[in-house]
């Protein structure tokens, strides 16, 4: 089921970068320019464990959007599964070209799953709701804070085990 949901997010990936390449062939400002993230951060539930991920963005200087793709650690000891999700967000950020901090809101919907050590899980739909800053450090290089709340609805094989879990995370964008 995982390599379906990563075979997935690579096609929206393509396909993100495929809408923003008519836009890459003019002239852009920083807050026009694609980008990606990378992030890493802790993840509530049965236990606070370490998840990482990606996110691929484009769109306006207000309102962007961009295909993300995270997935945490299991916790054993504390019963708590790894959980993944790709998600399709759509963000709106403050847009002054003069500064250097955007925050922004961001909601998104997409897919969710679980995976325990002892090889259960499932996988069903899911949606966040976040807010963050993104920090110019220089050029197209900024840093990333972000905060997430995920609703995940029931799995094929039950409730999920975390319904309601919380992420964190700090990361570094480079628009290109």
């Amino acid at each position: 089921m995982l390599s379906k949901i990563l075979r997935r997010s690579t096609v929206l990936a393509f396909a993100l970068a495929l809408a923003s390449a008519d836009a890459a062939a003019q002239p852009r400002t920083p807050e026009h320019r694609p980008d990606v993230s990378v992030f890493s951060g802790l993840i509530t539930g049965r236990a606070a464990r370490r998840s990482s991920g990606w996110t691929l963005g484009g769109g306006g200087p207000a309102v962007r959007y961009e295909l993300e793709s995270a997935r945490s650690a299991s916790n054993e000891a504390k019963h708590a599964p790894a959980v993944y999700t790709v998600m399709i967000n759509v963000l709106v950020q403050s847009s002054d070209p003069r500064e250097r901090i955007h925050f922004y809101g961001t909601f998104g919907i997409g897919l969710w799953g679980e995976s325990f050590v002892n090889g259960g899980g499932g996988s069903a739909e899911g949606r966040n709701l976040g807010g963050g800053a993104k920090i110019t450090i220089a050029g197209p290089l900024a840093a990333r804070l972000d905060y997430r709340f995920f609703l995940f609805r029931g799995s094929p094989d039950g409730a999920p085990s975390t319904p309601t879990p919380h992420r964190l995370s700090a990361g570094l964008t480079l628009g290109f």
